[in-house]
C-alpha cells in the first residue's frame, strides 16, 4: 500500500512538471540551447528538497546529467523509500520544457517561459487531465514555512486542475530551480544544492 501511494505521489509531482500549452508563434522547430538561461541545469548538479506530504518519505533529490545540448535528465528519488522517476528538462532559448523521454516536443508546450508576462496563462494536459497555469510574478519573495529560508526574484506561478479541487503554487529561480512548491497534497522546499 505504501509503495503504491508513493508511486501515485511521484506521478502527481511529475504531472506538475509536464506538458503545457505554449502561447506563441514558436512552431517547436529547431531549439537553441538555452542552458545559460537556466543555470540550475548542469551536469552533476544535485538539489535536495525537504518533502512534506502524505508519505513517510522526507526528501526529494534531483541529480542532473546531460543527454544532448540543452537537455538534462533528472532523477527524482524519494527517501527513504528509494522510489525514483526520471524526467527530462530542455532549456530551449528562454523556455523550459519537460518530458518523460527527452524529446521536448513530446508535449509541444513549455513548462515555464522566462519571456512570459505577469498575468499570462497557459494550459497543460496530461492523459486527458487539463491544468491551467498562470504567472503571478517575476520578482516574488517567499519565505519557506518549514526551514524559514527567504528567496527573492522568484517566478511565482500556479496551476489548477480542470476539476478545480486544488491549486499548487511554484516559486522558481532560473539559477536555482524550484525553491518552494506549495501544493495541495504535498509541498517541498530547497534544502541545499551542490552548485
Amino acid at each position: 500500500m505504501k509503495k503504491s501511494f508513493t508511486l501515485i505521489l511521484a506521478a502527481f509531482i511529475i504531472c506538475s512538471a509536464i506538458s503545457c500549452k505554449k502561447k506563441s508563434s514558436n512552431s517547436l522547430g529547431a531549439c537553441s540551447d538555452g542552458s545559460a538561461n537556466f543555470t540550475h541545469l548542469g551536469i552533476g548538479h544535485e538539489l535536495v528538497y525537504a518533502f512534506y506530504g502524505f508519505s513517510d518519505d522526507t526528501m526529494i533529490v534531483r541529480n542532473l546529467s546531460t543527454t544532448s545540448a540543452g537537455t538534462y535528465k533528472s532523477t527524482i528519488t524519494f527517501e527513504p523509500s528509494g522510489t525514483a522517476q526520471d524526467i527530462y528538462y530542455t532549456a530551449c532559448g528562454k523556455d523550459l520544457y519537460t518530458s518523460l523521454n527527452g524529446d521536448y516536443t513530446q508535449y509541444g508546450h513549455y513548462w515555464l517561459s522566462l519571456d512570459a508576462n505577469v498575468g499570462d496563462s497557459w494550459t497543460r494536459t496530461l492523459n486527458g487531465s487539463v491544468y491551467n497555469y498562470k504567472l503571478y510574478s517575476k520578482d516574488a519573495t517567499v519565505t519557506t514555512p518549514f526551514l524559514g529560508n527567504t528567496y527573492t526574484n522568484c517566478y511565482k506561478f500556479s496551476y489548477r486542475s480542470n476539476t478545480g479541487f486544488f491549486t499548487d503554487t511554484i516559486y522558481f529561480k532560473p539559477d536555482m530551480g524550484i525553491v518552494f512548491y506549495d501544493g495541495f497534497s504535498a509541498s517541498y522546499e530547497l534544502v541545499r544544492k551542490n552548485f
